[in-house]
C-alpha cells in the first residue's frame, strides 16, 4: 500500500508482478490534508507493507497510519532516510522524489524492504529497481539538456509552488517568490495525473516539470518581440 500516486508509481515499478500495489490517494487528492475514509481502514490494516513519504507530509493520514501500526502493519517512511534538504522554515523538505538520485536510492531501499517482507530472494526486486533507476537516469539527462541552454544569469524562477528545491539544486536554477503582479510559474510535483496533460510516472514528472521550467526561463529572459 502506497499513500500517494508518486509512491504508487515507485512501488509498481519495483514490485513488478510479485505484489499487488494500491494507492490510498488519487491524483486529485491533496497529500497534506487527505483523510482516510473510515471504511478504508481495514484495507490499510490488511496491507503487508505501507510506504509513506513522511509523517509531516501526509499529516491528514497520521491518525489512520498510527492505528494501522497498532494493528501490527509495518509502515515505512521513505523521505527521512534520504538526507532531505532543510527548508527555509527549518524543517526537512520531503519532496525527495524530485531528485532522480534520491528517487533511485528510494527504489533500491524499497526493493530490499519488499524482499525482506516477502521472505524471498532480493535479486528480482533489485533488478526491477535497477531498471527503474535507468529510466530515471535517462529522464535526468533529458532534463539537463532542457535546462543547459539557459544562461546561468537567467536561471531565476518566480514560482509559488512548493517542492522545487531539489530540482533547483539539481539543475542549477534559483526559485524565489513572485513580486507584485509578476507572472509566476505554478507546477504540481505532489501527484501523478491519470489523464493528459499531467505526467503518469515519476520520470515523466521530472521531464515535464523541467521542460516547463526551461520554457518559462527562456521566455522570461528573451528580449521583447
Amino acid at each position: 500500500m502506497a499513500t500517494t500516486t508518486v509512491l504508487g508509481d515507485l512501488a509498481r515499478a519495483v514490485a513488478g508482478d510479485r505484489a499487488d500495489v494500491t494507492t490510498l490517494m488519487g491524483p486529485d487528492d491533496n497529500p497534506h490534508t487527505f483523510v482516510l475514509p473510515p471504511d478504508r481502514q481495514p484495507e490499510l490494516d490488511g496491507a503487508d507493507l505501507v510506504i509513506q513519504v513522511g509523517r509531516a507530509y501526509e499529516a491528514g493520514l497520521a491518525t489512520a497510519l498510527d492505528e494501522t501500526r497498532r494493528a501490527g502493519t509495518t509502515v515505512d517512511e521513505t523521505a527521512p532516510a534520504l538526507s532531505p534538504i532543510t527548508g527555509a522554515d527549518g524543517q526537512p523538505d520531503l519532496h525527495v522524489w524530485t531528485d532522480p538520485d534520491r528517487l533511485t536510492t528510494m527504489a533500491d531501499l524499497l526493493a530490499d524492504a519488499l524482499a525482506d517482507r516477502s521472505h524471498s530472494a532480493p535479486e528480482p526486486w533489485q533488478a526491477d529497481a535497477a531498471r527503474y533507476g535507468a529510466t530515471l537516469a535517462a529522464a535526468d539527462e533529458a532534463a539537463q539538456a532542457a535546462i543547459n541552454p539557459i544562461p546561468d544569469n537567467d536561471r531565476v524562477l518566480a514560482s509559488t509552488s512548493d517542492g522545487l528545491t531539489y530540482l533547483a539544486q539539481r539543475y542549477g536554477f534559483t526559485v524565489r517568490a513572485p513580486v507584485a503582479a509578476e507572472t509566476a510559474l505554478i507546477v504540481d510535483v505532489d501527484a501523478l495525473r491519470s489523464s493528459p496533460p499531467g505526467p503518469t510516472t515519476n520520470a515523466e514528472l521530472i521531464l515535464q516539470t523541467t521542460a516547463r521550467i526551461a520554457e518559462w526561463l527562456h521566455h522570461s529572459s528573451s528580449p521583447p518581440g
